[in-house]
């Protein structure tokens, strides 16, 4: 049932005890035998090289595929050319490509949208393979679900491996995207653990993601013990769940290695 699910690490800088943590985490992750990790970039103050810098800590520690998230972020074609290659010439040619949060569009640069990363990277290093995001609930800046689900198709005209779910508790609306956006599109679900809720209220508000009323009044119950407890039970169940529906999940680690072994604790 594991070997369906991949982890997501926040990329760490070298003054947060990176290997410590790293060796701490992969340590436990490894016995579940993911796919391959991802490492996001520039969340928060951490800077791209802290991504590239995890990555490369990473490799001592798994054998297993490493893949950095590039995003675009006011970055020109230089940049980006120079981030891609330094990935490859250290032996990584598997990349999450996206436009980054901190983007600011402008008529006078060559990379707006996540497409136009996906473009560059296929045409001039063909032999990458590309991951791309994806929202079920259609991401905030959408203009129109019909839009949306036309630039998937394009997307995937340029060989996306798969599709990555932001954030999402809705798998209707995975299946129904996947319905619409054509048969052949691989789209995988993802999930934060379950157990900071005040900041996943935050979260989904911020990017306009529907939080299912049900587990709202779940963790607001009075009668509740704990809310950590619940929190990691509905983990566990909607682990299940997609590994059930799909047969795969891309799982938050939040660089949080005991946090890991509670929901793993049971055979989820």
């Amino acid at each position: 049932m594991m070997n369906g699910i991949s982890f997501e690490i926040n990329a760490v800088s070298e003054n947060n005890n990176r290997v410590k943590l790293l060796k701490s985490l992969i340590e436990f992750s490894e016995t579940l035998n993911p796919l391959f990790y991802t490492v996001n970039t520039e969340i928060g103050l951490m800077p791209q090289t802290a991504t590239f810098d995890t990555c490369m800590a990473l490799k001592q520690y798994t054998g297993k595929k490493i893949i950095p998230h590039i995003a675009i972020n006011n970055k020109d074609e230089c940049e980006l050319d120079c981030i891609l290659s330094r990935y490859i010439n250290a032996g990584i040619n598997s990349f999450f490509l996206i436009r980054g949060d901190k983007h600011i569009p402008g008529t006078e640069k060559s990379f707006n949208y996540a497409i136009d990363l996906i473009r560059y990277c296929r045409e001039n290093f063909r032999e990458a393979e590309i991951r791309a995001a994806i929202y079920p609930d259609f991401h905030k800046e959408t203009v129109s679900p019909a839009e949306e689900r036309y630039w998937i198709k394009e997307k995937a005209g340029f060989g996306i491996r798969e599709f990555i779910c932001q954030f999402c508790l809705n798998s209707d609306a995975i299946s129904h995207l996947k319905q619409t956006g054509g048969h052949d599109i691989r789209i995988v679900p993802s999930l934060f653990p379950l157990v900071n809720f005040s900041f996943i209220e935050k979260f989904t508000k911020a990017n306009g993601i529907s939080y299912p009323l049900w587990i709202r009044k779940t963790i607001s119950d009075p009668s509740l013990v704990s809310v950590t407890d619940e929190g990691i039970a509905l983990t566990r169940f909607f682990i299940r769940s997609a590994l059930s529906e799909s047969g795969r999940l891309h799982l938050f680690t939040l660089n949080n290695a005991e946090l890991l072994k509670s929901i793993f604790s049971e055979t989820v």
